[in-house]
């Protein structure tokens, strides 16, 4: 086929997208619009391509510098277990490093993620050592810079001293107190911690202590987490990141007791309310009580219980030792000494009394004897003197049971309203028991009973 065959005009219905014309004796090809369409979105494509390509490769590089990363000493277990050795010093012992990778896995890579540590694993006698510091890093990113590539290792002979703790090891830091509060005991879950580490190290430290994280405004008792703290010859405290303590400071606990103190007043009470308060003395009248905050806040007064004026007191002056007892707290007197019980006394010899006898006893409605009992008055007035003075054993009656263990008295109401009985009524007399009366006695007889009902 010839060429000017080839670029002879064409159909236009056969070849609708490749027309072909003549023109002045020339042959030229006609513009193709859509095939030029496709061609611009296949390079604008390419172009994207390239882009996406560099910028994946140069632009989402990044790097990060992680300061003061702690070399960690591995196998130092090793190293005391198997040769009684452990590391008295490293010459240094951070370093900074920094990373390098797609900023999404740098972004990602926290301080806690970058490692660097020491092999001590074939150190097997005392002596100064160059060791290589190590660094891990998590896949993606790696290790373009490390301030310290080296340390010196300095390992002595392993040692350890136990120090006793107790309460008084205790230091609380950061702590403020409700008005009116004590720090009271402390005590600690443990007894002594052991400190282990190189000689020359352990013989700095004089004492140990246990020091509390900030307790804020403390308003009651409480437990607290300890960190362990060592001091030396001077009182110092002083750090020593080499030495091993034990137990672990994750378990040492103090207790601190807060307490809070009030004066509060013994009182009593009487069964009948018939025994004056004037006359009734308690030693002492006001104790001081500590303890919990909330427990002395809601007490008001301690209650040493009742006292029964006419069964309790057997004489006119009465006297009894009281325990005083109110849970989780402590009772103080006024010198601050503590208290187990307080004197409860009564003293009526300033009232008019006296024993009255012959009074008429019934068993059931039988009269079967006499009695006696002692009365008091009720106050030092001329009523309840007189009254006293005048009551006889007509004025009482007596009753009792079969058994005859016990007596109760019932005096009239004209003189109960100045006197009272007190301690046990005594049986004087038992009739003896009569099965016929004569005849000339039978009215008589049935005269007393109706005079005595």
């Amino acid at each position: 086929m010839s060429i000017k065959n080839l670029f002879r005009k064409k159909d236009t219905d056969t070849v609708p997208e490749a027309v072909y014309e003549e023109e002045k004796g020339d042959y030229s090809v006609k513009q193709n619009k859509t095939l030029d369409t496709v061609m611009k979105i296949v390079a604008v494509l390419a172009a994207f391509a390239l882009w996406a390509y560099v910028y994946s490769t140069t632009i989402t590089t990044g790097e990060a510098t992680f300061s003061l990363i702690k070399i960690d000493e591995r196998n130092a277990d090793i190293l005391a277990s198997e040769h009684d050795l452990v590391v008295q010093s490293l010459n240094v012992d951070t370093l900074n490093i920094t990373i390098m990778g797609n900023v999404n896995d740098v972004n990602s890579v926290s301080s806690t993620d970058v490692k660097a540590y020491i092999n001590l694993r074939n150190i097997q006698e005392p002596g100064e050592y160059t060791l290589d510091v190590i660094v891990d890093v998590p896949q993606g990113v790696t290790v373009v810079n490390q301030t310290v590539s080296q340390v010196v290792v300095s390992v002595d002979t392993s040692t350890a001293k136990t120090f006793d703790v107790s309460g008084s090891s205790v230091i609380l830091s950061g702590w403020t107190l409700e008005n009116g509060f004590h720090i009271g005991n402390i005590t600690t879950n443990v007894s002594s911690v052991q400190v282990r580490g190189a000689s020359k190290n352990i013989e700095q430290i004089s004492r140990v202590g246990l020091k509390t994280a900030a307790l804020g405004n403390i308003s009651s008792s409480l437990s607290a987490d300890c960190d362990i703290v060592l001091f030396d010859n001077a009182g110092n405290q002083i750090v020593m990141p080499t030495v091993q303590i034990y137990p672990d400071v994750d378990n040492v606990q103090a207790s601190v007791e807060v307490y809070k103190e009030k004066t509060v007043p013994l009182t009593l009470s009487t069964e009948h309310s018939l025994l004056n308060p004037k006359y009734i003395n308690i030693d002492p009248e006001y104790v001081t009580v500590k303890g919990e905050p909330s427990v002395v806040d809601e007490l008001e007064s301690i209650f040493l219980g009742t006292i029964d004026e006419k069964r309790d007191m057997t004489s006119l002056v009465y006297e009894k030792a009281v325990p005083i007892s109110v849970n989780g707290l402590e009772i103080l007197d006024k010198n601050g000494n503590k208290l187990d019980s307080a004197i409860v006394s009564v003293d009526l010899t300033s009232l008019a009394s006296k024993k009255v006898s012959g009074i008429p006893l019934y068993r059931d409605r039988d009269l079967i004897g006499t009695a006696s009992v002692s009365v008091v008055a009720l106050s030092d007035s001329a009523y309840c003197r007189v009254m006293t003075d005048r009551i006889t054993g007509g004025d009482i009656k007596a009753y009792t049971d079969e058994s005859m263990a016990a007596v109760a008295i019932e005096i009239d109401s004209v003189y109960s309203v100045y006197l009272y009985d007190y301690g046990e009524a005594s049986i004087d007399l038992i009739y003896e028991p009569v099965d016929e009366l004569p005849d000339d006695m039978i009215d008589d007889a049935a005269y007393d009973d109706q005079a005595l009902s």
